[in-house]
C-alpha cells in the first residue's frame, strides 16, 4: 500500500506545487523596480508537541523547542565538548573558578557575557539564575520529579550573585558536569511575584509557560497555536550571534509515514525529535536520497537490551539466576543479523552497554567480554548448568525440566519486531521464548511500576544514554524497586552487585574528565562479565532534512541535541 503512495507522490508534490501561492510578481518594464523575495522560513517537524517550555521533556522527544527557544549557560557539541552559551567561559577545576572542599562539596563561578537580552529586551543578570534554581526547588516541593533534563538542580544548594553579570553555584555534592551545567536562566521579572504566592497551580498554569513565553535563545516566540505549530523570529540579542535563518515554524506529526510524505512533496525541510523512524528511513533511501533531495543523520543515542529478572522470588526459569545460562542465551542471538535486519547496520550490532561513539570505546573494547553469535557455545553452556536437548529440541535439565521463559515486550512497532526476530533466534538454538507483547500503555502510568520490576524472566527493552552515566546508574542497589518503595526504582531487574555499587559511588565523586572515563569502562567490563542485561543493538534517533540546509549534523550521548541551530543556514 505505502508503495502506492510513493508512486503517486511525484504527482502529489505537482499538485501541491499548483496550489500553492505563487512568487512575487516582477515586472518586464526596467522602470519598475522589482519585489525582493520574503526570506525563506525554515519548516520544521517534530513527532511530539511540548506540553509547555517549563520542563524538557527528555532529550529525544522535546528538544527542538528547547533549543529554539531557551539558552543556558552551556551547551556540549557533537564531539562531546562543552562550550559556553550565555556563560563568558568555563570554570577551571582546582582553580578559584572551581573550588572543591574536604567534604564534597564544590562552589563554581561564572561570568556571564556582557550584554544579555531576554526576548522583551530586559537585560539578563546573574539574578534570573538565581531565581531559577529557587523556582526549582519550590517546583520539587510541590511534587515535581525532575527528568533527565533538570536534574542537575538536585545537585544545587545555593546560586548567590557576586554581580550582575557574576554567579556562584554551591554544590551540594560532587558533580562532574559541574564546569558545564546545562542549566536555563528564568526571567525573574515577569515569574517571581507569581511564585512567591507559592500557588503551584497558579505558577504552571501561567500564560508564559505557552503562548507568550520568554526566553533567551536564538529564536523568539511569536506564535503558538496549540496542536498545530509553534512560530519564530530571529533573535538580535541571542547570546552567540543571530541566526542565520530568518524565520522557523515548527509542526507536529505523530505519523511517520505522514512525515515522510510531507518530506517527498517538498512540505517540509528538516524532520526532527522521533518524527521518523528507521522504518520510515527505508522509503528516504529509496526515493528522496538518491534524487538528491535530502540527507539523513543517524545518531546512536538509544540502546535495546533484554532485561533479565534477578530477584529469586521472580524469576522463571531459576536457571536465569546462572550467569552461564545467561551468556548462552546471548551467544545464541545474532546480533549484527538483528542490526541489519533493524536499522540497516550491522556494526550497530552491541557488545556494549555504551555505542561506539563514546570518546572512550576503544578501551572499551578491550575490558569487555564478548558473546558472539555461537550456537555450539550455547549448547556448551547450557550443558554445564546440566541442560541436555529434550525430544522437540528445547532444552530440559532433571531438576528444572523443560527451559521456558517468557519473553516480555512491547507491541507496536519496532519494538515488537525486534522481539519477535530475538524470541526466534533463542527457539532454534533450544531456548522457548514465549512472547508476551503488551501496548507501551500498560507499561507507563499509575501501576504499572510493578509490573516492570515484577517481568518473570526476559524482557526487552530502551536504555537512553543519558549524561552522564549514559544510564549505568539505574543498576545500583539503592534504586531497585521493592513493595517497600512501591516499585519505583530505577532498576527493575533487581540486580545488585557490591563491586558496582562502589564504582558507581566513587564516579559520582570524580570530576577528573580521564578518572571518569576509567571508571565507565571499569563498569562495563563487570557489566559484561556478569550479565545482568543482555545488550543487543544501538538504535538510531533520525534527522532527515533538505539538501539545500547547511547544519544538522549526527548526536552523540552527551551532547545538546540541536545545540547549533543558531547556525543552521541555507547553502
Amino acid at each position: 500500500m505505502m508503495r502506492g503512495l510513493w508512486r503517486l507522490l511525484p504527482l502529489l508534490a505537482i499538485g501541491l506545487a499548483a496550489c500553492a501561492p505563487g512568487g512575487p510578481e516582477r515586472s518586464l518594464d526596467r522602470g519598475q523596480a522589482t519585489v525582493a523575495s520574503p526570506p525563506r522560513t525554515l519548516r520544521i517537524v517534530a513527532r511530539v508537541e511540548a506540553d509547555d517550555l517549563i520542563h524538557e521533556a527528555g532529550p529525544a522527544k522535546t528538544s527542538m523547542p528547547f533549543r529554539l527557544f531557551t539558552a543556558g549557560l552551556t551547551a556540549i557539541d557533537h564531539r562531546e565538548t562543552p562550550y559556553p552559551v550565555l556563560a563568558d567561559s568555563l570554570p577551571q577545576l582546582n582553580s578559584d573558578t572551581w573550588k572543591v572542599f574536604p567534604d564534597g562539596k564544590m562552589e563554581t563561578i561564572h561570568r556571564l557575557r556582557l550584554g544579555l537580552m531576554w526576548h522583551d529586551g530586559t537585560t539578563l543578570t546573574a539574578e534570573d539564575f538565581a531565581f531559577a534554581l529557587r523556582a526549582f526547588k519550590a517546583e520539587v516541593d510541590w511534587g515535581y520529579a525532575p527528568g533527565s533534563a533538570t536534574v542537575i538542580g538536585t545537585y544545587m544548594d545555593a546560586i548567590t550573585v557576586l554581580e550582575p553579570q557574576v554567579l556562584t553555584i554551591q554544590w551540594g555534592r560532587p558533580y562532574p558536569e559541574a564546569a558545564a551545567p546545562q542549566f536555563l536562566p528564568l526571567p525573574r521579572h515577569l515569574l517571581e511575584r507569581s511564585l512567591d504566592l507559592n500557588d503551584r497551580d497558579a505558577y504552571w498554569g501561567l500564560n508564559h509557560w505557552r503562548n507568550a513565553y520568554v526566553g533567551a535563545g536564538p529564536y523568539r516566540l511569536e506564535r503558538w497555536e496549540r496542536g498545530a505549530f509553534m512560530e519564530g523570529a530571529a533573535f538580535d540579542g541571542y547570546a552567540l550571534g543571530r541566526p542565520k535563518i530568518e524565520r522557523i515554524v515548527l509542526t507536529f506529526g505523530s505519523n511517520p509515514s505522514v512525515t515522510v510524505a510531507r518530506l517527498l512533496s517538498g512540505d517540509l525541510d528538516v524532520a526532527v525529535d522521533q518524527a521518523i523512524e528507521l522504518q520510515e528511513v527505508v522509503a528516504l533511501r529509496q526515493d528522496w536520497v538518491p534524487r538528491a533531495q535530502g540527507r539523513i543523520v543517524l545518531s546512536p543515542v538509544q540502546l535495546r537490551y533484554i532485561q533479565v529478572q534477578s530477584r529469586a522470588a521472580y524469576a522463571n526459569p531459576r536457571a536465569l539466576l546462572d550467569v552461564g545460562v545467561r551468556a548462552a542465551l546471548l551467544h545464541a542471538i545474532d546480533r549484527p543479523a538483528l542490526a541489519e535486519a533493524m536499522v540497516e547496520d550491522r556494526t550497530m550490532a552491541a557488545d556494549a552497554m555504551v555505542p561506539p561513539t563514546v570518546g572512550y570505546f576503544s578501551a572499551v573494547d578491550r575490558a569487555i567480554t564478548k558473546y558472539p553469535f555461537d550456537v555450539r557455545r550455547t549448547e556448551q553452556l547450557m550443558a554445564a548448568a546440566g541442560f541436555t536437548r529434550g525430544n522437540d529440541d528445547i532444552f530440559v535439565s532433571p531438576g528444572e525440566g523443560r527451559f521456558s521463559a517468557e519473553l516480555g515486550g512491547i507491541s507496536e512497532g519496532q519494538a515488537a519486531q525486534d522481539s519477535t526476530i530475538v524470541a526466534d533466534y533463542l527457539k532454534r538454538a533450544g531456548i522457548e521464548a514465549r512472547l508476551n507483547l503488551v501496548p507501551a500503555s500498560l507499561r507507563s502510568g499509575i501501576g504499572s511500576d510493578e509490573l516492570n520490576a515484577t517481568f518473570p524472566g526476559l524482557n526487552t527493552n530502551n536504555n537512553s544514554l543519558n549524561p552522564p552515566m549514559l544510564g549505568l546508574h539505574k543498576f545500583t542497589s539503592a534504586t531497585i524497586g521493592t513493595p517497600q518503595n512501591n516499585w519505583r526504582g530505577n532498576n527493575v531487574l533487581g540486580w545488585s552487585h557490591p563491586e558496582y555499587d562502589r564504582l558507581v559511588s566513587v564516579f559520582n565523586g570524580t570530576l577528573e574528565p580521564r578518572e571518569a572515563d576509567a571508571l565507565m569502562v571499569q563498569l562495563l567490563a563487570l557489566l559484561s562479565r556478569e550479565l545482568p542485561t543482555l545488550p543487543l543493538y544501538f538504535n538510531f534517533l533520525v534527522v532527515a532534512h533538505v539538501r539545500d540546509l547547511n547544519g544538522p549534523e549526527p548526536f552523540a550521548p552527551r551532547t545538546t541535541y540541536h545545540h547549533n541551530v543558531h547556525q543552521w543556514e541555507w547553502k
